[in-house]
């Protein structure tokens, strides 16, 4: 142990300056932050502004620096370093290593989080689980790959040019990938993608420890390009991830959780490139029936057009989908049919069948809440505020992560709408605001632990004025957390339309089977 604070000493009289460095970027960073928190104020200082959004990517600068010159002071890259003449034992040596990038990078970071979770006013006993997890996140995307290169290479300019050659690589690949459509085996669809990156995460441990003991930097690049290459081709064979619709339960229309029907009356289009093996056509929808406070969300759709003729064409289940509040009244399905069937259908009449797979999230923690000026607590650990610049909007933040919340109002709970404005709407107009996080992942990889979002509550109104609420203080809104509840699917049937009336002249990218917003 005496060799590891030897070492750790050393290390520390020799790189001062850029733990000196690091540490001030933190710190730079931590007494900044706090300034972007709400009451939002937006900085007049556009290169004070631009600095700090560059902030994060150079602390991760920082760090990759540190790790370069701390693991290549006893370079492992050779056979003739001078420090392998000194006593030191490889294994002391490496927990030493640990040690330092630990002090210097986790540590400082945990210390940063930590005092800007309590200046926001949350709980730090209820995030530190959360808060080991972004330290493990960060150990994972950052500091081991950084640890892992600084070790088969011997100098910064080696790291540089294979920290480049990789980039070009991917490039490379990524651009051959859109001309040559690699074959998708069906196995590797049932590879999970954790599996994976516990690959890429076990590969560098060991190239770590194999290079401290062995120091054979031929065998470890193998090793990596290997592996690396390994893991792209298993993600270039994965055919495309799936929505099975089928596993939904079947509802009646009676049991469906929305009221979805054919709008004959409308007719919708878009601009951009068009395809050029495939037509978009677009399917104008009407929409009710969501429960008040809930959210259904369309995880898969699956499309069938068979004409007159019987000429039959099915999309299959697609994983494009769309969602639907309580006061949605109109949506749109779009998908895209092959060029040779539209051509010989388009004028034809057809009959259109679209199955819609949803799930159903239910509000739980309904809290009626009256806004003050000074703020105000919501559902899901989360505070907010009215925006002092933009009324229609509430400005929060929260802890770690943003709460899957929804929220609502009307225009006799609003009193600071104008009396124009409650004249015009009927008074159960519905104005709805969403914060959509259904996948409540424990913690994110971020620098801050403290999240900020924004609630614009809105109703589909056919005005630009009434389309959203205007809020102050007094004004009562209802806000719930949204939590899975059932899944189901159900159907609709469109019969006697021509595509042609409904295709897609210019589309801005091409798009698979979907729905979206009108």
């Amino acid at each position: 142990m005496g060799q590891v604070i030897h070492i750790f000493r050393k290390d520390v009289r020799h790189f001062w300056r850029e733990i000196l460095l690091t540490l001030a970027l933190l710190a730079l960073f931590t007494w900044r932050e706090p300034r972007q928190w709400l009451p939002w104020k937006y900085s007049e200082d556009v290169v004070s502004a631009l600095f700090g959004s560059w902030l994060p990517g150079l602390i991760v600068i920082s760090w990759f620096l540190l790790t370069l010159r701390v693991i290549q002071d006893e370079s492992l890259v050779g056979d003739r370093q001078f420090w392998i003449t000194r006593p030191y034992q490889w294994n002391w040596l490496l927990v030493e290593k640990i040690l330092f990038l630990v002090a210097f990078i986790n540590a400082p970071l945990l210390i940063a989080q930590v005092f800007l979770l309590w200046r926001a006013g949350f709980s730090v006993a209820e995030s530190l689980p959360s808060l080991l997890l972004i330290q493990a996140m960060w150990l994972a995307i950052a500091i081991l790959p950084m640890t892992t290169m600084s070790t088969v290479t011997a100098s910064l300019g080696q790291t540089a040019l294979f920290a480049l050659g990789t980039i070009v690589f991917l490039i490379a690949l990524g651009t051959l990938s859109s001309f040559i459509h690699f074959p998708k085996v069906s196995a590797a669809g049932y590879i999970p993608q954790w599996l994976l990156g516990a690959v890429l995460l076990t590969t560098f441990a060991g190239l770590i420890v194999w290079q401290y003991h062995r120091r054979e930097t031929g065998k470890a690049r193998l090793g990596l390009v290997l592996t690396v290459l390994t893991v792209l081709l298993v993600q270039a064979a994965t055919p495309p991830s799936r929505v099975p619709g089928e596993r939904y339960v079947v509802a009646t229309p009676s049991q469906a959780p929305a009221q979805i029907a054919f709008d004959s009356k409308t007719r919708v289009g878009a601009g951009g490139r068009v395809s050029k093996d495939k037509i978009t056509i677009q399917i104008p929808l009407r929409a009710s029936g969501v429960a008040p406070n809930s959210l259904v969300n369309v995880d898969s759709t699956a499309v069938e057009v068979e004409t007159v003729g019987g000429m039959q064409w099915n999309s299959g289940w697609t994983g494009r989908g769309f969602s639907l509040t309580p006061n949605q009244t109109s949506t749109v399905a779009d998908f895209e049919l092959d060029k040779n069937y539209f051509e010989k259908a388009k004028s034809l009449q057809s009959r259109i069948r679209i199955w819609f797979a949803t799930t159903v999230y239910e509000p739980t923690n309904l809290t009626r809440i009256t806004l003050s000026e000074s703020g105000f607590a919501v559902p899901g650990k989360a505070y907010c505020w009215i925006h002092a610049d933009a009324p229609s909007q509430m400005l929060c933040r929260s802890a770690i992560q943003t709460p899957f919340l929804i929220a609502n109002t009307t225009p006799g709970e609003a009193p600071c709408q104008s009396k124009e404005d409650q004249k015009e709407l009927p008074p159960d107009t519905q104005f709805y605001g969403l914060n959509w996080n259904p996948y409540r992942s424990a913690a994110v990889p971020e620098m801050s632990p403290v999240e900020i979002f924004q609630l614009q509550l809105q109703s589909p109104a056919s005005s630009s004025r009434d389309s959203v609420a205007q809020l102050c203080p007094g004004s009562r809104v209802s806000f719930a957390t949204l939590e899975e509840g059932r899944r189901t699917r159900f159907e609709i049937t469109i019969d006697s339309i021509r595509l042609a009336e409904y295709e897609v002249k210019d589309i801005g990218y091409d798009r698979a089977t979907g729905i979206g917003w009108r």
